[in-house]
């Protein structure tokens, strides 16, 4: 698991020790590396307070907090030519060789908002994502929502992350949880977003027992399979209430 911090200065200004800021307060006891990136560097260091002594010198800046769970995992961001990514989530079903940071980041090589708005419509997947590019951001959220963003602006700044305490931290009072299946382009102006895949409830409809059963085990077998894959060890937590039972 790890975290996600991006920001941009709207007056021009350089962003990296405001992302530096966002990155302490996120700060977990288990982290292995930390990096904040521009559109044209990357640094990674093994603890935050050794990235105060990189200046990137940019209005766009992405961040991440590293910790290993599969072997294929690796520090982030990653450069992308122009651009650079932050990808915090899974695809599945994931592979043995390559971190899915680096799965995403090969889809994004060509054309990146084409390929952002393909993994959120099609991806089986969980995840949150940020690209930074010469002048402004462009962010991305999984249909379910299942791994944390939250995003706000003042004044100053436009900035998104992984945890609302990140964002006060830099001074923005309003903070909003990211909408599921959506994509944001966010420059100097502020947010735009643009729903890309949202869930409807489908209508109910009446079946036996016997066949709800079925179609029950057969929607949860595979999913659960392709995200247990490569682990030895798996956790399954109850909460002790109605859905455990």
């Amino acid at each position: 698991m790890g975290a996600i911090v991006a920001v941009i200065n709207k007056r021009g200004e350089n962003a990296t020790q405001t992302a530096v800021a966002m990155l302490k307060t996120l700060k977990p006891k288990e982290a292995e590396a930390f990096g904040v990136a521009s559109p044209f560097a990357v640094k990674t260091e093994k603890s935050v307070e050794a990235l105060q002594n990189h200046n990137i010198d940019s209005s766009v800046v992405v961040g991440h907090i590293f910790s290993k769970i599969f072997v294929s995992d690796k520090p982030q961001p990653i450069r992308l030519d122009d651009t650079a990514l932050v990808f915090e989530g899974r695809i599945y079903p994931p592979t043995a060789e390559t971190s899915d940071a680096e799965v995403v980041a090969k889809k994004l090589r060509q054309n990146r908002v084409n390929a952002i708005k393909t993994l959120i419509k099609k991806a089986d997947g969980d995840f949150a994502l940020t690209v930074a590019e010469t002048r402004r951001l462009i962010a991305g959220r999984d249909a379910m929502g299942i791994r944390p963003l939250y995003y706000g602006e003042n004044a100053e700044l436009a900035a998104l992350a992984s945890e609302r305490k990140a964002l006060w931290r830099i001074g923005i009072e309003t903070v909003n949880s990211f909408p599921p299946g959506h994509i944001a382009f966010i420059d100097k102006n502020g947010f735009r977003l643009k729903p890309i895949k949202t869930l409807a409830y489908s209508k109910g409809r009446q079946v036996t027992m016997r066949v709800a059963a079925k179609e029950l085990q057969t929607l949860l077998q595979q999913p659960i399979k392709n995200r247990v894959l490569g682990l030895k060890e798996v956790a399954v937590a109850f909460s002790g209430g109605l859905d455990s039972s």
